[in-house]
This record gives structure tokens, sequence and C-alpha cells, in this order.
């Protein structure tokens, strides 16, 4: 791409680790009686997986000529350990995102494990921790026990989101220079944990609890229209009082997290010309003060873009894709500009870490991928000259995420908007999913844990030049558990042997089965990222937080391990 082909001159010294991946036939895919017929359940609806971009006239973004800073391609030898210094050039179907570590450490990497066959699963499976759970801290510098790499596979809407399990959780800051910094900055010094708060600020129907979608509005496909009905706004105001309060905050720490992601539109900041309500930018304000009771850390993410940057309902809007149309580039910069104001204050620096500025955004037509990288790296300039006019948080971290097109495609970006020398403010987000692809949905459990282990080596090369988290994730798959305790894709089992059946009916086979998966992730993160995000705190099933840890599937404490070691 001609982007690509610009910025090519600039040699970059990431190192590259090379690990040996685990061979292919350590896998078994079993065939029995009991195997499960074609994937179906609650999926949420995501992003195709994408293309190669191609564009005959690609939107024009802002010059980067005139706002980046000349690069310096040397780095000390005493800040690297022996390693390639070559960046991958080829395109991934994965993706993955680099940790936070200071460029003076040495550059430590857990080496890359293989996963066993095993598809034996425990017959039991309880809530609390077990006496016979190992419990260990990843973020810990001498911890190297139950590490496990991650992999990233793009999503694909695959279900119709309206099959809706029934187990659901119930459940302006002065833009003025300021002359003193009154809060500690908010830069994380170690792993964070985090959980989304999902379909609060950016509606999904397919979340809903049947609080919302009731009456006129059970038609509603997306916030556009949802707004578009609710004429005083009275009803988005009720959801957004009730849905997430600092109650969950405190519950979300009791369960051992220290961070959220919390998903706005770019109407929270400028609803002109549609049929959004603002005032979500006040509950941002309040959840943020949330956190700082509970000493939390939040992601500000623009979750929805001027024009849709995926024709996805999480957008936003569902349907066309004109992100990078008209003059929605430049508005999507403008209004991220005024985001970093209101949030990147000094004010909030002990909570506010960093400013997601894009979710999700297509690769492909009509979108172009190499647009998409190019006003990355325009727009995280325009908010650095926001944050120094204005006195702001200059410790606040840029977050893009990687079109699921790979993290380590963000590493040239950041080495031109920053000196290669340090690891910079600007990061890159990566969601991992292996639900929305034929491929994924014909794995049995193994198979999935043994793609999850093979995440870690795109993290862990990204993390070494800039900050990379893993910003989604979920602990399902389509699996189905036999009597015997093998696994085959799924579902179509018996009831209860299924992950797409009702998570409150799991029988315990199914439980441990999740459980495996979700440790086998946690560890690939902890060991390779600067953090995660599981996707989401209140949701159907077995996307709800809450019910994975009800039923055992989840760990509690977080950092305890009733399968450790999958990935050694």
């Amino acid at each position: 791409m001609r982007f690509l082909q610009l910025i090519s001159v600039l040699a970059i010294a990431a190192p590259i680790i090379a690990f040996p991946l685990p061979a292919s036939d350590d896998i078994e895919y079993e065939e029995d009686d009991e195997a499960c017929g074609a994937p179906s359940g609650i999926l949420r609806p995501d992003p195709l997986p994408v293309e190669k971009s191609s564009s005959a006239d690609p939107p024009k973004v802002p010059s980067l000529t005139s706002e980046v800073a000349s690069v310096t391609t040397s780095v000390p030898t005493s800040a690297l350990t022996s390693a390639s210094t070559s960046v991958p050039t080829s395109g991934s179907t994965t993706s993955s995102h680099g940790g936070r570590i200071p460029i003076s450490d040495p550059l430590t990497f857990v080496p890359f494990p293989t996963v066993g066959t095993s598809d034996s699963v425990s017959t039991s499976v309880p809530a609390s921790t077990p006496s016979d759970v190992t419990t260990s801290d990843p973020t810990s510098k001498s911890s190297t026990s139950d590490s496990t790499p991650s992999a990233h596979t793009s999503k694909s809407s695959a279900s119709d989101p309206t099959q809706k399990s029934t187990s659901v959780e119930s459940s302006t800051t002065s833009a003025n220079k300021p002359t003193t910094v009154p809060n500690p900055p908010a830069t994380p010094s170690g792993l964070l944990r985090g959980v989304n708060v999902g379909n609060w600020l950016v509606i999904e129907p397919w979340m809903d609890d049947g609080s919302l979608l009731k009456g006129k509005f059970q038609g509603a496909s997306d916030q556009w229209t949802f707004d578009g009905l609710d004429k005083d706004g009275s009803a988005i105001k009720a959801h957004w009082d009730s849905w997430f309060t600092e109650a969950d905050v405190q519950k979300i720490k009791s369960f051992g997290f220290n961070a959220l992601r919390i998903p706005i539109g770019y109407w929270a900041i400028d609803n002109s010309g549609t049929p959004y309500h603002k005032g979500a930018a006040d509950y941002m304000d309040k959840a943020i003060g949330w956190a700082r009771n509970a000493g939390m850390k939040v992601m500000v993410d623009c979750h929805g873009s001027p024009g849709s940057q995926n024709g996805q309902m999480h957008s936003g809007r569902q349907g066309n894709v004109v992100w990078q149309q008209d003059d929605n580039l430049q508005k999507s910069t403008e209004i991220l500009q005024k985001m970093v104001q209101k949030w990147g204050t000094p004010e909030n620096a002990d909570v506010v870490f960093a400013i997601e500025i894009v979710n999700e955004p297509k690769a492909n037509a009509p979108n172009d991928f190499s647009v998409s990288q190019s006003w990355a790296a325009s727009t995280y300039n325009a908010m650095q000259k926001t944050i120094a006019a204005n006195g702001l948080n200059k410790d606040i971290q840029i977050i893009t995420h990687d079109s699921f097109e790979g993290p380590t495609k963000f590493i040239s970006i950041a080495a031109q908007v920053q000196s290669p020398i340090q690891r910079t403010t600007f990061g890159v987000d990566q969601h991992d999913y292996q639900l929305y692809t034929d491929a994924d949905n014909s794995l049995n459990q193994p198979a999935h844990i043994k793609k999850a282990c093979g995440w870690g080596q795109d993290l862990a090369t990204t993390k070494a030049r800039m900050p990379v988290y893993v910003g989604e994730w979920s602990a399902l798959t389509n699996i189905c558990v036999d009597s015997n305790g093998k696994t085959s894709p799924g579902p179509g089992g018996k009831p209860g042997a299924c992950t797409s059946d009702n998570s409150k009916q799991w029988n315990e086979q199914v439980v441990g089965q999740v459980r495996r998966y979700v440790e086998a992730q946690l560890d690939t993160y902890e060991a390779h990222s600067d953090g995660h995000f599981i996707w989401a705190y209140k949701a159907p099933g077995g996307w709800g937080l809450s019910n994975l840890i009800d039923v055992g599937a989840f760990p509690q404490p977080i950092n305890a391990r009733k399968y450790p070691g999958q990935c050694s």
C-alpha cells in the first residue's frame, strides 16, 4: 500500500522472538456417536473476516510530513536483548498487543510453549477456589509459571442476535490549562485485568435482558434506531441510570479486576445531524469517579465513529460503512481531540490511562487499511498537540484497534510518531474470538486451546515496542462434550452438554472445558500483553462475566489455576 511504502524507509529496532510453534499433529479431532452438529447459539454480531484492502481512490488523510518529527533509527544496545531487528511485513489473520515495559530494562520473553493433546476433563469444577487450585501472579517479574501465549481471530456476523439466552446477570471536566497536576498519572505500572462495560453508553440489542427493547423499542436494531424512537430521550436515560452503577464497579473490583474499558459513541460529544441523544458523557464522568473510588483504571473507548467504521450495530448504526468518506475522518479526529480535552485532564490522570480512537474498523472495502493506519498516526499527532496546548496528561495512551490485521502492523506507525528508543504512548488493541469462522467452528477444545497458545507471539513482538492490549476476548468456543469427556465441534449435543446452552444448564464437564480455555487465554495475555478486557460484564449466558463466575468457569481469585501449564 502506498502509505506503507512511504514509511518503509524507517528502520525499526523491534526485537522479534522466534517462538517454536506447536506441532499440528498434537491435536486429535474426535469422531464419535455424540459428535455435535452445525454451530448456532448466541454469537455477538461482528465484522466479517477481513480481506486485503483495495481502493482506487483512498480517502484523503492529513499529511504526516508536517506532523511527524524526524525519527532516529538507532536503538541503544543496552536497551535490547540479542534479537532480530526485522519487523514482519506480511499480513496476518491474527492480532495481538504489546505490553508496557521500560525500554531501559532488558526485554525478556517467555518461551513459546506447546500444547498437549489431552482432552480429558475434571468432572467437578466448584465455583469457589478448590484446595487443589494453584495460584500465581503473572504480573510479578519472577513468575513464569502458567504462562501461555495467545492468538487472535477476526469476528464475523454468524447468528441472529435476537436468539438470546435468558440468563443475564441483572444488575465535565474543565479543559482549562492547569498549573499543577493534582493526581498521580494513571500510566499502568503493572498488568491491567479488565472488563468491558458493554451495552451501556453504546447499546447492543443482542445483549438486552428485556429491560430496554420493549414496547415501541422492540424493533430497534441499533442506537440510531432506538434514539430515533426515543423522542424525548427518557428511555435511554433510564437505561444509563440502571444498566451500570457504582455497585457494579465495586462488584467487578471484588472479582479481582483493576480496570474498565467503557465504550462510548462519538455522538456523546457531537450529535449534530443525527437522532442520537447527548448525555452519555456525563455518565462516563460518573464511571470515572466510581473507578477512582474503587482504585481502578479506565480506558475510554470510542466504540462508534462518524459514518460507522464497520457497519455493525455496535458502531451505533448498522448498515453502510462511510467512515472513510466525505469529511468523517476529519470529524473523527476533531471529536477525539475534544475527548482528550475532557477526559485527559490532570484531574483524571489517576484513572483514565487511555483513549481508544476507533473500534474494529473494517480493513477491506469500502475502507482502506493503509488509510486507517495513516489516520491513526495523524490523529495521534493532533491529539498530542491538544494535550500540549492545554496542559493535559502527557502520559495518556492513545490506542487504535488493529482492524484484525495484527498488532505488529502498527509497530512502524509507532516509530513514526515517537522516537524508536522509547516505548510510545501510541498503542494498539487486539480482539480475540474463536467463534466466527468455519475454520474455528470445526475445532475441538484442545485445538481451540492450542490456537490460543499461539497468540502470544505477535503480542510479545508488539509489546517490546509499544503498549498492546487485548481489548476484547471471550470465554466461549462452539463445542460440545460427550459422556466420556471428549469434545467435538458444536452445538447440537445433549442439553447442558454444549457451550451454546444457557450457562446455568452447563454440566460439570462443559464448565471444566470452558475454564480450561479461559485459563489458557489469561496465561497468554498476562505473560505477553499490557492487559486484557473480557467481553462483557453483563451479557447473555457465557458471554457474561458474572454468569461465568457463578458456575465456576472463571477462576476466583483471577490468578487461581485449576489447569496450570496448558501451553507448556
